[in-house]
């Protein structure tokens, strides 16, 4: 591809996703205000947010990739003038993926941490990452390096899940929220949760720190996982 193609294609695709951002700003960072009997629920918000960014992600990543690829760009001029296009795009991307945590983050305080709502919060991290990377390779004339990256990032999310045992962290994050008087998803807890976490409620329980009525509940829970 020459120049002048790539440029029309990313500067056309750089101001649909700038009137879609701006379009629908309130809609990515209203926040509350979008939780509404009219508008959506927590669950909703937040599942739409992460499928439209995996969406971005996606066609942004491929577009850029793809470009980079197979566009000439053979003096300085044209080299900084498609990072920078390219690294606008991307950039925007990056807008969509805060919105999508914020989105997350307002989940999780409103009803607690589950896996469904942990592991794509750590999954996001991953995948700015990743376009970071891309940006990184694309200044540095890297991008035969783009297989290796993408299988470290998987490997690493991978390790991570594990290293970090998220049934521990999800139950640890939970019964904080109760310590506050939040609510606490007791079912949750005693049907979805591993093995994994009972040494931490073992000690929680055992610590004798908790408000009594939670102490009681967190007994009688180590009980129904015992059966």
């Amino acid at each position: 591809l020459g120049m002048t193609e790539t440029t029309i294609t990313l500067v056309s695709l750089n101001l649909l996703f700038a009137i879609f951002l701006m379009i629908q700003f309130q809609y990515f960072f209203a926040g509350e205000a979008n939780i509404t009997a009219e508008g959506y629920t927590y669950a909703q918000y937040a599942d739409r947010g992460f499928r439209e960014l995996l969406m971005v992600a996606a066609i942004a990543g491929v577009v850029f990739f793809a470009l980079a690829s197979f566009t000439r760009r053979e003096s300085k001029g044209k080299k900084l003038a498609f990072s920078l296009l390219g690294g606008l795009l991307l950039l925007q991307v990056g807008v969509v993926l805060v919105a999508a945590y914020q989105r997350i983050v307002m989940y999780i305080n409103a009803y607690g941490l589950t896996a469904f709502r942990y592991i794509p919060q750590i999954f996001i991290f991953f995948l700015a990452a990743i376009l970071l990377s891309l940006i990184i390779m694309e200044l540095t004339n890297k991008f035969k390096r783009l297989a290796i990256v993408l299988l470290s990032a998987m490997l690493i999310f991978v390790f991570t899940l594990a290293f970090i045992n998220v049934d521990t962290v999800i139950t640890r994050h939970n019964v904080e929220r109760a310590i506050q008087g939040e609510e606490l998803d007791f079912a949750y807890l005693a049907h979805e949760i591993s093995t994994d976490a009972d040494p931490y409620l073992f000690d929680v329980v055992n610590s004798g720190d908790l408000p009594q009525d939670l102490q009681n509940k967190l007994t009688i829970l180590l009980a129904c996982r015992a059966a």
